[in-house]
């Protein structure tokens, strides 16, 4: 992996309902979602809106990158309701060594914002300080 100065920066996305995304992972920077949040609340609508990441891991044997299977994971990044539950902070992190896909499944528009945060060249698997 080719590595680029990153500064820490603050992000953003949006999801409509029902929407798949690639999550951006620059190189040389920790990708860290840190907020989720309903955008507009459709009227009449209470249903609930699921955020899901489907994360792919490299895998890498004596420095080379194996030609096993990639690693993938499941998990739930939050769980928004309509008057009830309509922002929570989360702390995801993600490295340079994952493939992000985020999903809405629901029936609103969600934002999704967080900061990249640079890896640190000493040790290279430390997250700098918030």
């Amino acid at each position: 992996m080719q590595s680029t100065s990153v500064i820490q920066t603050f992000w953003g996305k949006t999801l409509q309902p029902g929407q798949k995304m690639d999550l951006d992972i620059p190189d040389g920077a920790y990708t860290i979602i840190t907020n989720v949040c309903f955008g507009e609340i459709k009227a009449n609508v209470d249903e609930c809106s699921i955020i899901n990441a489907k994360v792919e891991l490299l895998q890498f044997k004596q420095a080379e990158i194996s030609k096993q299977p990639r690693k993938i994971m499941s998990t739930i990044i939050a769980k928004l309701e309509p008057k009830n539950i309509e922002f929570q902070k989360v702390y995801h992190v993600f490295s340079p060594l994952s493939k992000v896909e985020i999903e809405n499944e629901g029936p609103n528009i969600v934002y999704i914002s967080g900061i990249y945060s640079p890896i640190d060249d000493d040790t290279g698997d430390e997250i700098n300080e918030l």
